[in-house]
């Protein structure tokens, strides 16, 4: 990684387009429901319970339902619950859908008595009920007693087994205008076809290293019609709900059905994936197609087809997914552990349906520390601007229930001798205390903070405030010797700093080729911003690239100086009083607030002067002393 040109600007294009999908669909938050309880119009007792006598707590028993055919489209579902181990299942499907907000109130017959159930999960039966034969479906909301949370406990572990072992996943998104559904479906297809020709003829997986930018399809057919046609596909609700992730990923086959169309998912993927790097790629040749093609939203679909289980951790899959959507909070963490790349991770991460929202986060962060021996999870908490504490959840453990509009520091993996641990372990003791789990770390106090900007917005500031909105940014590039910039160490600090290039500076020094072009971009940005007389319009070319990295990467976060007389990029929440301490088994320096003799965690910060083990050498050099600090 440079100090300026980021090498995954594509990844802060998909957090950016993730966070305003978020924004777009918060008034219809509740569409994404899959509550708990209420499925059945009964509940402990009369017909709901007897389908559910048999409890299904151990082993790898489950309900499948039998459907029976009808040649009368509309005709009352009638179907049958039956009890059969997953490892001797008959050939059955899986359904994927949203189960809607409209309560239970569609009647169909269910082992021989009348019982009501949700209308989004009724009209997919019909949709999938067959003429002649019975189909053999697997749904969540009947065939596992949504009442009963020993049993759902048990059963969610096995549904990435039930999933993966589908012979077909139907992913429902339920009615739409057949018009559109069928342009938007020949669109995906046509898309999904010409890569996969261009993969034929030049033997490259698109998938892989290449770009899908490469294939040509013809882009006058995107009229703001067939626009509008896509981005009803790609916003429907299930491609923002956690559990379908799985779902669809570990299906065999999955088929897309809206409507009466249906249209595989790779189709479907393949076309999203297309679109977004056409998007990224953002040259002239998107101009003549208008803002509708650059407004498609295919995040959710895009990232959902881009992911690959098999080499994702536990944190890598929670963070990816953490705009996704449940009505159950503890959903954001047991709906995504079985696409943990690592069977220890799954085996070891059960779900319980009895613990309490604050429980499940605790046990995630300390399952990860324990794992791994790194703090990690760290880079992915993220408190509000006025945080100072919540008696119900702890500082230190991620609330993946609420998203973030930031980027992560400190996310890399902890190698031997690199970061601000030097590559060191976490050491740790977790203890009890009335108000819940202490997490106490072994560590380095750094310096106590002294001066805090604003939280960086450069978005929202006109475009010639910038930087200037920023008193202690702007000490810091004048304190520069502008007689000769490029010699002073203070330009390549500050450039680091406002990247929150969190990496072995070993390759950017300074006298270097490479990091001598690289801070030259980051010079002439500042000498931009130096002269009153300049105007946004004439900001270009790598320097302009250097503004909007700023504005991403530093978004959400505060410059800060400390006692020390240097400076980093913290958390919004931070203040002036709290401390910077490094811990053994933390690729970055810790931004914590005392609380008498206990500390809060209020996030990862970028501190240049300490990121490469500094702290660490002054301990084995006996400048300094390591100390416990136990977090709440």
């Amino acid at each position: 990684m440079s100090s300026i040109t980021m090498p995954s600007d594509k990844q802060h294009y998909r957090i950016r387009g993730l966070a305003a999908l978020r924004r777009l669909r918060q008034g219809v938050r509740s569409t994404f429901s899959r509550h708990p309880q209420a499925t059945l119009s009964a509940s402990g007792s009369g017909p709901a319970s007897s389908m559910y006598a048999e409890r299904l707590l151990s082993g790898n028993q489950i309900r499948v339902l039998h459907v029976q055919p009808s040649s009368i489209r509309y005709r009352r579902i009638e179907c049958e619950l039956k009890l059969v181990n997953l490892d001797e299942a008959p050939v059955y499907n899986a359904l994927s859908y949203v189960w809607g907000v409209d309560p239970p109130k569609v009647t169909i017959i269910c082992n021989g008595q009348r019982l009501k159930i949700r209308p989004e999960l009724s009209y997919a039966l019909v949709r999938l009920r067959l003429k002649e034969t019975t189909q053999i479906i697997w749904a969540d909301a009947l065939c596992i007693n949504q009442a009963d949370d020993q049993e759902k406990s048990h059963q969610v572990p096995l549904m990435s087994k039930i999933f993966s072992q589908a012979t077909q996943v139907n992913v429902w998104l339920g009615h739409g205008d057949d018009s559109v559904i069928r342009e938007a479906f020949r669109c995906c297809k046509l898309i999904a076809d010409a890569c996969n020709e261009f993969s034929l003829k030049h033997d490259i997986n698109l998938d892989g290293d290449e770009t899908h930018r490469v294939v040509e399809v013809p882009m006058i057919i995107f009229t703001p019609m067939l626009s509008m046609s896509l981005t009803d596909l790609f916003e429907r609700p299930l491609f923002s709900r956690v559990w379908c992730i799985q779902e669809i990923k570990l299906a065999q086959d999955a088929l897309v059905v809206w409507g009466e169309q249906c249209l595989s998912w790779a189709e479907v993927g393949q076309a999203a994936q297309w679109i977004f790097d056409r998007q990224f790629e953002g040259d002239d040749t998107n101009k003549d197609l208008g803002s509708s093609f650059e407004e498609i939203s295919v995040m959710g679909v895009d990232a959902i087809y881009e992911l690959d289980p098999v080499n994702c951790s536990v944190l890598e899959v929670l963070q990816k997914f953490r705009e996704f959507q449940s009505t159950d909070p503890r959903d954001k963490v047991y709906g995504l552990i079985g696409l943990a790349g690592s069977q220890p991770d799954r085996n070891l991460m059960v779900p319980d349906y009895t613990k309490s929202t604050a429980q499940v986060f605790t046990d995630t962060a300390l399952h990860t520390i324990t794992r791994t021996k790194h703090l990690l999870v760290f880079a992915h908490v993220a408190h509000h601007a006025d945080y100072d504490g919540d008696d119900d959840y702890r500082s230190w453990a991620p609330r993946w229930d609420i998203p973030r509009d930031t980027v992560s520091i400190g996310q890399g993996v902890v190698v031997l001798k690199s970061g601000a641990c030097s590559g060191r372990e976490a050491q740790f003791v977790v203890t009890k205390h009335p108000e819940g789990e202490q997490l106490c770390l072994t560590g380095i106090i750094h310096a106590k903070v002294t001066k805090v900007d604003k939280v960086f917005d450069l978005e929202s500031s006109t475009k010639l405030e910038g930087l200037r909105m920023y008193p202690e940014v702007v000490e810091a590039y004048k304190g520069i010797d502008w007689n000769n910039p490029m010699s002073d160490v203070a330009l390549p600090v500050l450039a680091r700093t406002l990247t929150v290039d969190d990496t072995t500076r070993n390759s950017t020094k300074l006298g270097s080729e490479s990091g001598h072009a690289r801070y030259e971009e980051f010079r002439r940005y500042l000498e931009w911003y130096r002269d009153p007389k300049a105007e946004f319009d004439s900001l270009s070319g790598d320097a302009l690239q250097c503004h909007n990295q700023i504005g991403i990467l530093c978004g959400g976060y505060r410059f800060f100086r400390t006692e020390e007389k240097d400076f980093g990029i913290g958390p919004a929440c931070m203040r002036e009083g709290d401390v910077v301490v490094v811990f053994y088994g933390g690729s970055a320096p810790c931004v914590l607030r005392p609380k008498g003799d206990r500390y809060l965690l209020l996030g990862n910060a970028y501190v240049d002067s300490i990121m490469n083990g500094e702290l660490v050498k002054e301990v084995e050099e006996g400048k300094r002393q390591e100390q416990e600090f136990c977090l709440i």
